[in-house]
C-alpha cells in the first residue's frame, strides 16, 4: 500500500463562525459551570500523571545503602544481645554466671544508647543495664 504525501490532511482544525480568539476564558467559564451544576458527565479527575508521583515517592521512601547498612548493624548488635542474655539466664539458672558475657552486655547497652529514639525500647535497655549491674555488683562482692 502506498501512501501519497498530498492526500494527508493538516491536524489543525479551522474554527468556523467563532469569534471569539483561540485561548478565550468561554472554555474556562464553560468548565466551571458544568463542575458547579454537577453535570450528567461527571466530573474529570485529576489522575493523570500520578504513576510519575508515585514512582517518585517509591524511591524515596526505599532506604539507601547506608541507611541498610546502618539497619543491618543495628540488628546485629541487637541478636549479640540477646545472646549474651540468653547465657546469663542459662548461667543463672545452673548458679554460674559468667562475668565477661555481664561486661560484655553492660558495654553493649550503654554503646550508642544515645541513637535510640524509641521510649519503649530505651525502657528496655536501661533495665538490661541496670541487671547487669547488679549481677555485676553481686559477683565482685
Amino acid at each position: 500500500m502506498k501512501i501519497d504525501p498530498t492526500k494527508i490532511r493538516p491536524a489543525t482544525t479551522r474554527r468556523i463562525g467563532g469569534s471569539h480568539p483561540p485561548g478565550s476564558a468561554d472554555f474556562a467559564a464553560a468548565l466551571h459551570e458544568e463542575a458547579a451544576s454537577g453535570g450528567a458527565h461527571g466530573t474529570v479527575g485529576g489522575a493523570v500523571g500520578l504513576g510519575g508521583v508515585s514512582t517518585v515517592l517509591a524511591l524515596q521512601g526505599t532506604p539507601d545503602s547506608t541507611e541498610r547498612r546502618a539497619r543491618r548493624k543495628a540488628i546485629e548488635r541487637g541478636d549479640t544481645m540477646l545472646d549474651n542474655l540468653e547465657e546469663i539466664r542459662l548461667g543463672l539458672l545452673l548458679g554460674t554466671i559468667p562475668v565477661g558475657r555481664l561486661e560484655q552486655l553492660a558495654q553493649l547497652v550503654r554503646a550508642r544508647r544515645e541513637q535510640v529514639n524509641d521510649p519503649a525500647l530505651t525502657a528496655i535497655l536501661d533495665e538490661i543495664e541496670l541487671r547487669a549491674a547488679v549481677e555485676l555488683a553481686k559477683l565482685t562482692r
